[in-house]
């Protein structure tokens, strides 16, 4: 689309030329109104965009505007009839297209942004079920586990507060399971107490063990999104060797580890 029109040193976008996208998109799906119809809508489109900008008010959108629209549940990409659960929600988890995020954390450049625990929220208020964890080592040396995009100067977010920020979110929007995808390059020591901070955050809701009804031996399927209602993965590879790990935890001061048991924590 070209933003035909110059007001002040600012672009905008004539009401008809909105009208004449909403028809190509209708077009598309099929949909047939009169050019009524789509005038009206497109007036209408461009005042509840241009609500807070007077000077476009009657003429069209700005470029902010348009962007606006352009990302709302007014431009959908996906018919909106199809919000409700029309599916089989019985198949096995590998049968379905799942929402993903990739670097989830991550507001600005890749390079030169920073991680945010919002970022989280944000994408599971939209109905995410995938979303990635890029977990490090701290810098401190404290064994702490922190989230950042990795080699690069963006600033990290503790991986404690991202998961207590996912557990409020989780199933806010859908209560079908939610994956966490770990990029996973911590050292034995932080991932032990990652891993305790996993099972005390998420308790119930984590899965540790395979469903009684869903074994791990070959050609069992995996269970439904209707078996696992509220509850959340963990995808990680797992290290090809072991380390001499037991972490108890008072979650109120500091993880202490001994030197005892095996942990199979992984790195990327």
């Amino acid at each position: 689309f070209l933003l035909l029109a110059v007001e002040k040193h600012r672009r905008y976008l004539r009401w008809e030329k909105i009208r004449d996208f909403i028809v190509k998109q209708n077009d598309a799906r099929g949909d047939a109104f009169g050019m009524d119809y789509y005038d009206q809508k497109a007036k209408d489109l461009v005042k509840k965009y241009t609500q807070h900008d007077k000077q476009f008010k009657e003429k069209g959108m700005c470029d902010e505007s348009f962007v606006r629209y352009f990302l709302s549940f007014d431009n959908l990409i996906v018919d909106p009839t199809k919000f409700d659960i029309f599916m089989d929600m019985d198949k096995p988890l590998a049968h379905y297209f799942i929402s993903s995020s990739h670097n989830t954390y991550l507001i600005g450049s890749q390079l030169t942004g920073r991680a945010s625990t919002e970022m989280y929220r944000q994408v599971l208020l939209s109905g995410c079920r995938c979303i990635e964890l890029d977990v490090v080592d701290s810098k401190r040396k404290n064994d702490e586990p922190e989230i950042k995009h990795r080699n690069t100067p963006v600033r990290s977010v503790p991986f404690l507060q991202v998961i207590v920020a996912i557990r409020q979110c989780a199933f806010k929007v859908s209560p079908y399971p939610l994956i966490l995808s770990l990029e996973n390059h911590c050292g034995p020591r932080t991932q032990a107490k990652m891993a305790q901070y996993l099972v005390d955050v998420f308790g119930d809701t984590l899965i540790r063990q395979p469903l009684k009804t869903h074994p791990i031996i070959e050609n069992s399927p995996l269970p439904s999104p209707n078996d696992l209602k509220y509850k959340i993965l963990i995808k990680n590879k797992k290290l090809h060797q072991n380390t001499n790990l037991n972490i108890n935890n008072n979650y109120s001061g500091q993880t202490h580890f001994k030197k005892k048991s095996r942990t199979q924590f992984d790195r990327e």
